[in-house]
């Protein structure tokens, strides 16, 4: 079809390596043409940083990467997308994409799977948008309200509880929070639906402050639905995919708990970023 002809001739395609001992083929060796394969079962740790200088294909490699390990070794890839340039390869691959932009999530949601209490979603919804003190104050008294009358905390009964108590400044104060995509009474994506091929678009939210905040919640929900999942061992069956890392190893620790335990839960990490400084000494010391 179309899609699959938009990949002939890429490296993770060659035929004659589709099951090569089941690893993950990468390519040839520059001076001699060998095939040069990862078993990521064979290593201590089944992570990866790519580090190169933009245009060297850093990206190209990790759509290698992702492409075989889906179609050849049936791992789930769960790829945090900045700009859509993934779309094309899941879809290839029957994957699913969740467009940030035009899809939504409830963000309390993937709070709450992280093991934050109800009480401190309003600091963490005012810190996600920005919001002042008196929307504060206003969103901690509808959480109050709805943890007395033990009803769940969830987009839904907070947008009704503002729209109920809230006159029509504060509600004017609250419009970036009503009309994110992250506050969505509909949301396409929730925690324990992170399986299979899934590219999370964050391209069209507004700010990468929110992009960075929820890949974040979403890496962090992947870690702990493995962890209370109880799924020790240390074979791979999930694989992130995080282009653009930089983005992310200094101003959150989910990455480094990731490359740091994800091991026994049977989750690999293959991140890409243009420096090596960019990467902390314990994300160096648990790469392959």
């Amino acid at each position: 079809g179309d899609s699959a002809s938009a990949y002939n001739g890429m490296l993770f395609f060659e035929p004659s390596l589709q099951n090569y001992e089941g690893s993950i083929y990468v390519g040839k060796t520059s001076i001699y043409g060998d095939p040069f394969s990862l078993n990521l079962e064979e290593h201590i740790n089944p992570h990866i940083a790519v580090i190169g200088m933009s245009g060297t294909g850093k990206t190209y490699m990790m759509k290698s990467i992702a492409a075989r390990a889906c179609a050849f070794c049936g791992i789930n890839i769960l790829i945090i997308d900045w700009s859509g340039e993934y779309n094309q390869l899941v879809k290839f691959l029957n994957g699913r994409i969740v467009d940030l932009g035009s899809e939504g999530i409830d963000i309390t949601e993937f709070i709450k799977s992280n093991g934050f209490p109800d009480s401190e979603i309003p600091d963490i919804l005012c810190t996600l948008f920005n919001l002042g003190a008196n929307d504060k104050h206003l969103i901690q008294n509808i959480v109050y309200s709805l943890i007395a009358e033990n009803k769940s905390v969830c987009a839904r009964s907070l947008r009704e509880g503002l729209e109920k108590l809230g006159n029509e400044e504060q509600l004017n104060g609250l419009k970036e929070l009503f009309s994110s995509s992250l506050f969505s009474i509909h949301p396409a994506l929730h925690p324990g639906m992170l399986n299979g091929c899934l590219s999370i678009n964050l391209l069209g939210l507004k700010r990468d402050s929110e992009r960075i905040a929820v890949a974040s919640q979403i890496l962090h929900s992947l870690l702990n639905e493995k962890y209370k999942g109880n799924a020790h061992g240390t074979h791979l069956n999930t694989m992130i995919m995080l282009d653009e890392a930089w983005k992310m190893l200094y101003k959150d620790n989910a990455i480094e708990a990731l490359f740091r335990e994800g091991r026994k839960y049977g989750i690999g990490v293959v991140v890409a970023t243009q420096m090596a400084s960019d990467i902390s000494n314990a994300v160096i010391a648990n790469a392959a």
